[in-house]
């Protein structure tokens, strides 16, 4: 592995990490393979994509982001279309990108698998506004979750931050009127939760579905749930995992190998893989085969 050079692009507050000795695990494994190493610890206030963009000399040969679902978007979007490849290091709270394309959750099995024999997937992104998304964009119950749990909260208690929020945003569930573009055709919904989904929206990727979602076929999922209750959320949910689509009327779903514009009468909080992005109206492009992702062989 001579001439070789791997830059860590690393998020010192994602999940409940500890920078320091990812930093040192890494470089000690990657120097003893015999590679060169380049580390980039984020402050929160750059622009992720440029910096990485401008990290990207001949030498650098891999990229390997080392935090959430939203770190990793940030460094996929500084790799669009380059080739190098972008190998995942899953720190954050959820990691649902790592568990659907069966990347080691403990981050010294996942720095294992980049030196070992491994292939490269070229996955699909979602672009809004010049940065791309490799998991999904939500608008209603997602949304209204990720905006009311607070770092503090993710870090003192992982998982079950999102999933005291989301038992709570749940309770006052409130169906939005939404005007879609999907691929230049209009159509109209009312809807819960309206998610465009790239890659499975819980990290169980390896469920049998209805929805048969990949992150690297060309296209996406646009679903709309229309539960009043969250009971009935909760029975459509169960319904999806199931595969018992004819036995959800509150499910609807629509295919998008292009772009999507979703308008709503009022401005409505939007999220993007796991962070909140903004407010509706939002233009979502679909780029084939954009980033280079390290995955385990088959």
């Amino acid at each position: 592995m001579d001439n070789q050079t791997a830059l860590l692009v690393i998020n010192p507050v994602s999940g409940v990490s500890q920078p320091d000795i990812i930093r040192g695990r890494f470089e000690r494994l990657f120097h003893e393979a015999g590679w060169q190493t380049k580390v980039y610890q984020t402050t929160g206030t750059e622009k992720l994509p440029e910096v990485v963009r401008e990290q990207l000399t001949g030498e650098i040969t891999m990229v390997v982001a080392a935090g959430g679902d939203g770190t990793i978007s940030e460094v996929g979007t500084g790799l669009t279309y380059t080739g190098i490849p972008l190998g995942i290091l899953p720190t954050g709270t959820w990691n649902a990108l790592a568990h659907n394309l069966g990347i080691p959750i403990f981050f010294e099995d996942a720095m294992h698998l980049l030196l070992k024999p491994h292939r490269q997937m070229k996955i699909d992104s979602l672009e809004v506004n010049g940065r791309h998304y490799l998991l999904n964009v939500g608008i209603g119950l997602s949304a209204a979750v990720i905006q009311a749990t607070l770092r503090h909260q993710k870090r003192r208690f992982g998982f079950l931050a999102y999933f005291w929020n989301f038992l709570v945003q749940a309770s006052g569930l409130r169906q939005q009127n939404f005007r879609l573009g999907i691929d230049g055709s209009e159509t109209k919904v009312r809807a819960t939760e309206l998610m465009v989904i790239n890659s499975s929206i819980i990290g169980l990727g390896e469920l049998p579905t209805v929805l048969e979602i990949q992150p690297d076929d060309g296209k996406v999922e646009i679903i709309a749930l229309r539960a009043p209750t969250f009971l009935g959320l909760a029975l459509i949910a169960v319904n999806i995992l199931v595969g018992r689509r004819r036995e959800t009327p509150g499910f609807v779903s629509f295919t998008s190998k292009q772009s999507i514009t979703i308008r709503t009468r009022r401005r409505v909080v939007v999220q993007a893989d796991g962070e909140i992005i903004g407010h509706t109206p939002v233009d979502i492009t679909l780029h084939h085969a954009s980033v280079d992702v390290i995955v385990p062989q088959k």
